[in-house]
C-alpha cells in the first residue's frame, strides 16, 4: 500500500484537521491519491464557475477566489475533497465497489460529525464557510443521495440564512458568499425538482434570485455515458 508522504500527512493533520488521518487511509483503501483528488475538483470548479460568471458577473474571476475561501476552513477543505473523490470514483467506473462504498460511507460521516461540530461552536455556528459547506451537502446529497437528505440540509440552510437576516444581508458582507448561496440553492432545488416553500422563500428575497439553473455542470463523463 502506498505511502503518504510528511507534507500530505501534515495537510490531513492540519489544513483538515484530520490527526488520525482517516482521510489518508480511506484514499490509499481506494487506491487513490492527494495531488489528483484535488486536481479533480480543480476541474470541477473551473466548470462550476464558468457558470457562476454567465449567471451573475461574467467580468468577475471566481474560480481562484473559490479555491482560496474552501482553504480557509476545514470543513469546507473536507466537504470538496469529499465531492472530488466521488467524482474520480464515477470517472474511474469503481463507485459501486464494495470498498469505494465503505470508504465513502466512512467520508460522509466523517464529514457530516464536523458539520455538527462547527454548528454546536457558538462563536462560528452560522459564518460563511459553514453557510456554503451546508449548501455543498445539500448538493451532494442531491446528486449521490436522496432528497429527504437533501432536503434535510436544505432546511437547515435556510434555517441559518433567516439566522444572519437573509441573504440580501449576507450578500451585503460579502456578494460573493450570496452569489454561491442562491447558485447551489437554485440548481439543489432543479435537480430534485423540490417545491420546498421555506427554501424558496429564502432564496426569494435575494435580488440575484433570478438566475437559471443549470445541472449539466454537475455532470461526469460517467453520467452522460449512462444517458
Amino acid at each position: 500500500m502506498r505511502s503518504f508522504s510528511t507534507g500530505a500527512r501534515s495537510f490531513h493533520a492540519f489544513a483538515l484537521r484530520d490527526p488520525m488521518h482517516l482521510f489518508a487511509r480511506a484514499l490509499q483503501a481506494m487506491e487513490l491519491d492527494l495531488s489528483s483528488v484535488m486536481a479533480c475538483y480543480r476541474c470541477v470548479v473551473l466548470r462550476q464557475s464558468k457558470d457562476i460568471n454567465v449567471q451573475f458577473d461574467p467580468k468577475a474571476v471566481r474560480r481562484s477566489r473559490w479555491e482560496s475561501f474552501i482553504f480557509e476552513h476545514p470543513v469546507l477543505i473536507n466537504m470538496a475533497l469529499l465531492i472530488a473523490v466521488r467524482h474520480r470514483l464515477q470517472l474511474s467506473q469503481k463507485e459501486h465497489s464494495p470498498r469505494s462504498q465503505s470508504c465513502i460511507l466512512s467520508l460522509e460521516q466523517s464529514q457530516i460529525r464536523r458539520i455538527n461540530d462547527a454548528l454546536s461552536d457558538s462563536n462560528h455556528c452560522i459564518d460563511d464557510h459553514v453557510l456554503v459547506a451546508v449548501a455543498l451537502y445539500a448538493a451532494y446529497e442531491a446528486k449521490h443521495g436522496t432528497r429527504s437528505k437533501s432536503t434535510v440540509h436544505l432546511t437547515g440552510l435556510a434555517e441559518m440564512i433567516k439566522l444572519r437576516k437573509g441573504l440580501a444581508t449576507i450578500g451585503r458582507q460579502d456578494r460573493y458568499v450570496e452569489e454561491i448561496l442562491v447558485w447551489m440553492i437554485t440548481n439543489v432545488l432543479e435537480l430534485h425538482h423540490a417545491q420546498h416553500r421555506a427554501v424558496k422563500q429564502v432564496l426569494a428575497e435575494s435580488s440575484l434570485a433570478c438566475i437559471q439553473p443549470n445541472l449539466s455542470v454537475f455532470k461526469t463523463k460517467a453520467d452522460s455515458s449512462e444517458s
